[in-house]
């Protein structure tokens, strides 16, 4: 019978009352499915539906949803509506529908607050550091924060399972029980969120819930503040100093930059439009190694006169040459707000080392899971900080042969994006 009654009367602010047993506190929602899904919200609605098992109707993930998430974590998530609570205490019986296999889950989401904002536990059949554990995602890929977990999630083929899950904020407890509601399988400790939805699904797998209950402490998230554009005002992130030179830039998740700085440009990155008499050349190459090979056959020391109008002699050895195409090089910077007051307030190196014969502007650059990637022709480049110092020590070059002909001022290499 469902029961989701009178929820927007339920809901008031977050009173500071201590946890009380699963006994005594209040059920806010339950749900056996057989008034449908109005209730509740997917990331991905085609692939949830009621179906039946055995006269009954449950609710089912069909597996292959779209749902893309800002951050690697679970992509079939459905969330009871309207009911946002702190302590809780959340009952269910599910059953895999797929096929065993090491990373065979589902999982149960909690204090939600948006894609980018939540805690879930993913039921897996063997387990490791990215499958049965305690997850929170809070701007950045899920990170296990599980003192205590199993071997595996003991599933078995055709059989429903009992699970729980006990949330007390006070001191940032979560239990999860499987099966046993006595002996819980995985606890943490963490109060990032004190507050938040609750949730349904698997990380990518496929399954069935049913007899769904939620006890808990219901309160009022803080309303969303929408700007008024006329209020809006600009003001400059680095105050106190200049970035030399930028070009391209990307956040990692504590709200650092990092800004490529171009010196390459027009310098050691040659442009075809003045150098006009090496179009027939420019368009015979057919790889960046033909492209090689023609800078070393123009920029001798013989030639040093001649390629006086296309490079200055940057090392000062009284020649233009091929020295003076390696003399700069393409930086990274790294841009941290160090005191927390909303204003960057250091400047340092993260990396270097782009001074590639052919070389150019590091026109796009992307932080990802902890390392950073830059895109210069001719090559894709990953740096990583291998020793928590903020600059990187470890440099690999992923791809290259890009940028065959003299392009217009850079204009080869741009934005990067992950797919």
């Amino acid at each position: 019978m469902r029961k989701i009654t009178g929820l927007s009367l339920l809901l008031f602010f977050l009173t500071t009352i201590p946890f009380v047993s699963a006994q005594e506190l209040p059920v806010v929602a339950s749900d056996d499915f057989s008034g449908g899904m109005e209730s509740w919200t997917a990331t991905d609605g085609k692939a949830w539906k009621i179906s039946e098992r055995e006269g009954n109707p449950v609710l089912e993930n069909l597996g292959g949803s779209k749902y893309d998430p800002p951050y690697r974590s679970p992509k079939n998530i459905i969330l009871l509506d309207e009911v946002v609570v702190s302590d809780f205490v959340l009952t269910a019986r599910v059953q895999t529908t797929r096929e065993s296999y090491g990373h065979r889950d589902m999982c149960l989401f909690f204090g939600y607050r948006d894609p980018a904002h939540f805690y879930y536990i993913h039921l897996g059949q063997k387990t490791d550091p990215h499958a049965n554990q305690i997850f929170l995602v809070k701007e950045a890929p899920r990170v296990a924060i599980s003192e205590k977990t199993t071997e595996g999630t003991p599933w078995t083929d055709g059989e429903w399972h009992d699970v729980k899950i006990v949330r007390k904020v006070a001191d940032g407890l979560i239990e999860v029980y499987f099966d046993d509601m006595e002996n819980p399988t995985h606890v943490a400790h963490d109060k990032s969120f004190t507050w938040g939805q609750v949730g349904l699904g698997t990380f990518d797998d496929k399954g069935l819930w049913d007899d769904f209950e939620l006890r808990g402490t219901l309160v009022s998230p803080p309303p969303s503040v929408q700007a008024d554009p006329k209020q809006l005002r600009f003001e400059k992130w680095t105050p106190d100093f200049q970035v030399p030179d930028p070009v391209a830039l990307s956040f990692d998740p504590q709200g650092r930059a990092y800004v490529t700085q171009t010196m390459r440009r027009k310098a050691n990155d040659l442009d075809i439009r003045p150098n006009s008499d090496w179009i027939p050349d420019d368009l015979g190459f057919r790889s960046t190694d033909d492209k090689i090979a023609f800078y070393r056959e123009q920029f001798t020391p013989e030639n040093s006169e001649t390629n006086a109008k296309r490079v200055r002699d940057y090392n000062g050895d009284g020649l233009h040459d091929l020295e003076d195409l390696t003399a700069l090089t393409e930086r990274v910077h790294l841009i941290a707000d160090t005191d927390g007051d909303g204003l960057a307030d250091t400047i340092s190196t993260y990396a270097e080392d782009l001074d590639h014969l052919i070389g150019g502007v590091a026109g796009g650059v992307l932080f990802h899971e902890g390392d950073v990637y830059v895109s210069p022709v001719p090559e894709m480049v990953r740096f990583r900080d291998t020793d928590g110092d903020d600059r990187a020590d470890e440099k690999k070059v992923l791809a290259a042969g890009f940028g065959v002909h003299i392009a217009y001022a850079g204009h080869d290499m741009h934005g990067l994006l992950l797919l």
